[in-house]
C-alpha cells in the first residue's frame, strides 16, 4: 500500500517503470532480445509482479502492451499481404515462419517477463486475428500444390487455431479439381484413368497426413476428393469421353485395379453411356471367347457385372446378364447342332437375343446365303 501511494505521489516513477517494461516486452515480441541480459529479464519480471500486487498490471500496463503488439501484428499482416512474388512456395514459407515465430515470441515473453499466461493468451488472440484468420487459408489455397507436407501441416495447425477447417478443405477440393482437370485435358497418351487413380491415392494420403489432426473426422478427405472428381469428370465437354475411358479401363484391367477404380465410376454421372460402351466391349470379348471354344462366361466378367449390379441395381446390368445367358444357352445349341450336322461345312452356330447385344449399323444390302448355308440356318433355328 505504501509503495502504491509512493507511485501515485510520483507519477513519473510509475510512467518510467511501465515505459521500460513496454520497451523490453516490445523487443522480445519483435525478436530483438538477443542482447538483453538475464538480469534485466529478472528485474522486469519482478516489476510485473509488483504491478500485479499493486493492482496496476491490468490497469496501466497490460492494455498498452496488447495494443502495441496488435499494431505490430497488423503491420506484419499488411506486409505479408503485399507479397506478390511469382514464387508461391517462398511466400508461403515466409508467411508460416512469420506467424510461428510470433507465437514463439509470445511464449518467450510470458516465461521471461509477464509470468502471466492470461497476457500470453491475449497476445496469441491478437496474432490469430491479425495474421492467421485473415491470411492462412488464402496462403494454403494458393500454395498447396507446391508445399512440402510439413509446411502444409503447420499451416493447417494455424488454420485450425481459428476454426477455419472448412476453408482448408475448400483449398484441398480446389487442388484435387484442378489437377484432375489437368489430367483430363492433357494430350498425353498415358492411361488417364490410371493417372486419376494415382492422383486420388496421393492426395488422400496428403490430406490425411498433413491436414487431419487427431480430433478430426478423417472421412472428410474421401468426401472432398469425391466432390472434386465428380465436378471434374462430369463437365459437359468431357463427360461422355470420361464414360468411354472408364468403360475401356474396366474392360482391360484386373480385379484389384477395377476395385480401385470403382470410386471413379461412382463419380461418373453418365452411367448409361458407360453401360453402352462397356456392353460393346463385352460383346467382342464374349464372342471371341466363344470362337476360341469356351462355353462359359469368364469369371472376371461375372465379377465386374456383379460389382456394377451392387452399384446401380439389377435393371442396369440386365442386358449384360442377358448376353452372358445367351452364351451359356448357346452351349446346348452347339451340342444339338453337332448331332444333326452333316459336317459338309464347318460352322459354329451362335444364337443371340435381339435387344441384349449392341446393334449393328443397318445395311441396305441383303445377305443371300447359298442353299447349303440356308439349310444349316434352318436347322439352327429349329434347334434353338
Amino acid at each position: 500500500l505504501a509503495l502504491r501511494r509512493a507511485l501515485q505521489s510520483e507519477p513519473g516513477l510509475e510512467t518510467a517503470i511501465i515505459t521500460s517494461l513496454r520497451q523490453i516486452c516490445g523487443r522480445v515480441l519483435r525478436g530483438e532480445q538477443e542482447d538483453i541480459d538475464d538480469s534485466i529479464y529478472q528485474a522486469a519480471s519482478k516489476c510485473c509482479l509488483m504491478l500485479e500486487d499493486l493492482g496496476l498490471y491490468q490497469e496501466a500496463f497490460e492494455p498498452w502492451i496488447i495494443s502495441e503488439a496488435t499494431d505490430l501484428y497488423a503491420a506484419d499482416g499488411r506486409r505479408l499481404q503485399c507479397l506478390n512474388s511469382d514464387d508461391l512456395k517462398s511466400d508461403a514459407l515466409q508467411y508460416t515462419h512469420t506467424v510461428v515465430s510470433a507465437l514463439k515470441r509470445v511464449d518467450t515473453a510470458v516465461q521471461l517477463v509477464f509470468k502471466k499466461q492470461s497476457t500470453g493468451n491475449k497476445l496469441a488472440a491478437a496474432i490469430e486475428h491479425q495474421l492467421i484468420a485473415s491470411h492462412a487459408s488464402l496462403v494454403l489455397l494458393n500454395a498447396l500444390s507446391v508445399l512440402e507436407n510439413e509446411t502444409i501441416k503447420t499451416l493447417y495447425g494455424l488454420i485450425k487455431r481459428v476454426k477455419q477447417e472448412a476453408k482448408a478443405r475448400l483449398a484441398a477440393k480446389q487442388l484435387a479439381y484442378t489437377q484432375a482437370c489437368n489430367i483430363l485435358s492433357s494430350t498425353s497418351e498415358e492411361d488417364k484413368v490410371q493417372q486419376l487413380l494415382n492422383l486420388r491415392e496421393n492426395l488422400n494420403t496428403l490430406f490425411l497426413e498433413a491436414m487431419t489432426s487427431e480430433d478430426d473426422d478423417d472421412t472428410w478427405a474421401a468426401a472432398v476428393l469425391k466432390d472434386a472428381l465428380e465436378e471434374a469428370l462430369n463437365e459437359e465437354a468431357r463427360s461422355t469421353h470420361v464414360a468411354e475411358m472408364l468403360a475401356t479401363f474396366f474392360a482391360k484391367t484386373d480385379q484389384a485395379q477395377l476395385e480401385a477404380a470403382m470410386p471413379l465410376f461412382q463419380c461418373c454421372r453418365c452411367k448409361d453411356v458407360f453401360e453402352a460402351f462397356y456392353r460393346r466391349e463385352l460383346a467382342v470379348r464374349l464372342l471371341e471367347a466363344q470362337r476360341a471354344g469356351s462355353v462359359t462366361v469368364p469369371e472376371r466378367e461375372r465379377w465386374v457385372i456383379a460389382r456394377l449390379q451392387n452399384e446401380c441395381g439389377a435393371s442396369y446390368i440386365s442386358k449384360l446378364e442377358g448376353m452372358c445367358k445367351d452364351l451359356e444357352l448357346n452351349a446346348d445349341v452347339i451340342s444339338e447342332y453337332a448331332k444333326e450336322d452333316d459336317d459338309s461345312i464347318e460352322l459354329l452356330p451362335l444364337v443371340l437375343t435381339n435387344g441384349y447385344w449392341p446393334s449393328c449399323q443397318s445395311n441396305e444390302t441383303v445377305l443371300k446365303l447359298p442353299s447349303v448355308m440356308k439349310k444349316k440356318e434352318e436347322n439352327i433355328l429349329l434347334i434353338s
